[in-house]
């Protein structure tokens, strides 16, 4: 019985000891969860637009260089649809420095919409800048830590730096405002 107490208390500091050891012995069994910074969205032209986010950093492949407005929206949302003629005013403005790119979000019911839909969407609302979807838009979302309201908008410069988070319909003057600061005038 006394062999039995003295191996349990054994065991029992082993135990504790190696739990409160250094920070270094902690890392290694440590499992570190793998954060995608590398997403693949469907334009509905037929072309993919690759965005590369690590840590602070929003880099469009295809846009380099370019002051980048970052628009997440659903085709129910009305205030989503308001916002187009404006999104459309500044992308005509500013085009050859700045690309628009709205990544259309779940529907109402959860499943994400066909590029057929989107397709329809762009019709009938005269977008003129790409609309994106695919797998991989919620991944996105929380990349930014979840996207919760719509419309959602980030201005990125041209270094990939955010530069303005906007929550809901914001006003083309300012949009347009931090467009130009974005692009350093």
């Amino acid at each position: 019985m006394q062999f039995k107490k003295i191996t349990f208390l054994t065991i029992l500091s082993i135990v504790l000891l190696t739990g409160c050891g250094d920070s270094k012995h902690k890392e290694e069994g440590k499992v570190k969860a793998e954060i995608k910074t590398q997403f693949q969205l469907n334009n509905i032209d037929g072309t993919t637009i690759n965005i590369n986010k690590k840590d602070d950093k929003v880099i469009v492949d295809e846009f380099k260089n370019k002051v980048i407005l970052l628009d997440f929206f659903a085709t129910w949302c009305e205030p989503c649809q308001a916002e187009i003629p404006q999104l459309n005013n500044l992308q005509e403005n500013y085009a050859n420095n700045f690309k628009i790119i709205s990544v259309a979000m779940p529907e109402k019911d959860g499943s994400l919409p066909t590029t057929d839909s989107l397709k329809e969407f762009k019709e009938k609302y005269n977008v003129s800048y790409p609309i994106v979807n695919g797998k991989e838009v919620s991944e996105l979302s929380q990349s930014f830590g979840g996207i919760k309201t719509i419309p959602t908008i980030m201005v990125i410069d041209t270094k990939g730096n955010i530069k303005e988070n906007y929550i809901g319909v914001v006003p083309e003057e300012m949009l347009e405002v931090d467009i130009k600061k974005a692009l350093g005038k």
